[in-house]
């Protein structure tokens, strides 16, 4: 009797956790896709998302002279897509973004931004390309696919 009573209890005891686990991985992944859905319906912040912009995105890597007080803008925003590694950003961008250089903070006398790389796609900006700014908030470059 206690053999089988153990038994039960066990048997009981996993499918309580393989429930638990099942039911909260699918909670997970439904909280994952309503945020990112909810994020581009409100601000429209991940353009990428879309099938239809797949093909008219890309990646440009940029070499900075300093990071500190320095502030890079897409179309006038803060919020982008991109990673910061030592003094370079990347930044994933659309067709005819405008990327600009905020100098506000920065107390550098100038700040040059080099072009390391570009995605296939992207037209211009062109690899190797050094600009050098001192203050203030300025254009570096309007994205243009191939």
């Amino acid at each position: 009797m206690r053999k089988n009573w153990f038994e039960n209890f066990l048997f009981c005891s996993v499918i309580v956790l393989l429930i638990s686990i099942v039911g909260l991985e699918v909670l997970n992944n439904t909280n994952t896709t309503f945020t990112l859905n909810e994020m581009s319906k409100k601000e429209d912040t991940s353009l990428l998302t879309s099938s239809s912009n797949y093909k008219k995105a890309g990646v440009v890597s940029m070499s900075v002279s300093t990071l500190k007080g320095v502030r890079f803008l897409v179309n006038g925003r803060r919020e982008y897509n991109s990673s910061t590694k030592d003094k370079t950003i990347n930044l994933a961008l659309t067709d005819l973004d405008v990327v600009e250089i905020d100098l506000r903070r920065c107390k550098e006398k100038e700040v040059s931004v080099y072009i390391l790389a570009v995605s296939d796609g992207i037209k211009s900006p062109l690899v190797n390309q050094k600009y050098v700014f001192s203050g203030g908030i300025n254009k570096i470059f309007r994205v243009k696919m191939k």
